[in-house]
């Protein structure tokens, strides 16, 4: 569910929605323990419905994870993902400038590489 892995996977998105909904705890709690229950919710959540964790093999094969510190660590990874890219999204909301009111709406923006600049 990260690098390597198909975001668009049925699988991998039910477990982001799984994770989503458990945002607002992880980020109240400093407990390890409750943190470490919240992941062990998600795995069984995946586990009720025959998901699986896997990763690729050094073959380029996928391979079930059997050892649940890495399972553990691999949904850490997710909720953490998932916290900077909501925040990055609330930022970006937030930074609008005032000529966006000037623009049609659903134009897509380009960014502009150093070399499209003039120099002076």
């Amino acid at each position: 569910f990260s690098r390597g892995g198909n975001p668009s996977h049925h699988g991998n998105r039910e477990l982001h929605q799984a994770i989503g909904q458990r945002i607002p705890a992880f980020t109240a709690s400093t407990s390890r323990k409750v943190k470490k229950d919240l992941r062990d919710e998600v795995i069984g959540l995946v586990r009720s419905r025959n998901g699986r964790f896997l990763q690729l093999n050094h073959n380029g094969w996928w391979e079930e994870i059997q050892d649940m510190n890495i399972i553990h660590e691999k949904i850490s990874a997710a909720v953490y993902e998932n916290i900077r890219k909501a925040a990055a999204m609330k930022n970006q909301q937030q930074n609008k400038s005032d000529t966006d009111q000037f623009l049609p709406p659903n134009i897509k923006r380009r960014k502009l590489d150093a070399d499209s600049f003039c120099s002076l």
